[in-house]
């Protein structure tokens, strides 16, 4: 929990979790946001590793909505460099009543207010699931990997390969959409982007691994979470990766990074690579 300024570097946030409460119908089962980090104030991680987070609404009436697997932010600035995300999950609750399924999103990031910029990141292999209902629609799920309420700029990062899973109930769900990044996006460009939806436009050298309106394609030449070096385990990525060689040299601060996520050059052929 950050109420006020926090700053990490070099730090793996790992297997927390945040539940909502449950009860009995006729209430509500309760929200959970932020299995790993909630901020309501200024958060800024470099060279970290979130994975394994879990942020599980509460069963009731209707079910809880579960957002923001790794972080919820709802203060007024998110800043992520060089960060890996992965195998984070934010779950709706259970409607044991006559009432829907609770709604999940952000499998690993909710932004809700303030200020967000992703530099040089990876958010792959997270996942937003809605909850199941006994009797009505299911809860939707939405932005596997981000949810963007605002605008979240990014640049050089993989947004990719992440998940969602609509619950089930006898009514079909009313909406669920996009596994990568829901909502509101600004992209500076370099990224490798998956399924979409809201205002997100491809900027300049961003690759899509979108094939058809119901299929995205896996990116290739990218290895597990592991220990590859440096103090927190990242996703190495192959010479044949997609993400080689295919990030922008820029000048421009902060985006001029001289390293990666474990603090070895960044620029090591002719372009930085994209992700952490």
């Amino acid at each position: 929990l950050n109420e006020g300024t926090l700053n990490l570097t070099q730090c793996r946030v790992t297997a927390n979790y945040a539940l909502g409460n449950s009860a009995a119908a006729p209430n509500n089962g309760g929200s959970a946001s932020g299995g790993g980090i909630y901020s309501s104030g200024t958060l800024a991680l470099t060279a970290c590793t979130l994975d394994g987070n879990y942020a599980g609404a509460g069963d009731g009436s209707f079910g809880g909505a579960g957002q923001g697997g790794a972080i919820f932010n709802g203060g007024a600035k998110l800043a992520l460099t060089n960060c890996t995300l992965a195998n984070n999950t934010a779950h709706g609750g259970h409607s044991v009543g006559p009432n829907d399924g609770g709604g999940a999103g952000g499998g690993a990031i909710v932004h809700q207010l303030g200020q967000c910029s992703i530099v040089n990141c990876t958010i792959r292999f997270n996942l937003a699931t809605g909850g199941n209902s006994d009797l009505q629609s299911a809860g939707g799920a939405f932005g596997g990997g981000v949810l963007g309420y605002v605008p979240v700029t990014v640049i050089n990062t993989l947004l990719a390969d992440n998940a969602i899973n609509p619950g089930s109930g006898p009514v079909p769900v009313i909406y669920s959409d996009t596994t990568d990044a829901y909502g509101s996006f600004t992209s500076l460009g370099h990224n490798v982007i998956g399924a979409t939806a809201g205002t997100f436009v491809l900027g300049p050298g961003d690759i899509s691994t979108v094939i058809n309106a119901t299929m995205t394609e896996v990116v290739p030449g990218i290895g597990p979470l592991a220990d590859n070096g440096g103090d927190t385990p990242t996703m190495a990525i192959a010479r044949s990766s997609w993400m080689h060689d295919a990030g922008a040299n820029t000048t421009q601060a902060p985006y001029n990074l001289a390293t990666d996520q474990r603090g070895k050059p960044r620029l090591s052929d002719q372009q930085v690579d994209i992700g952490a």
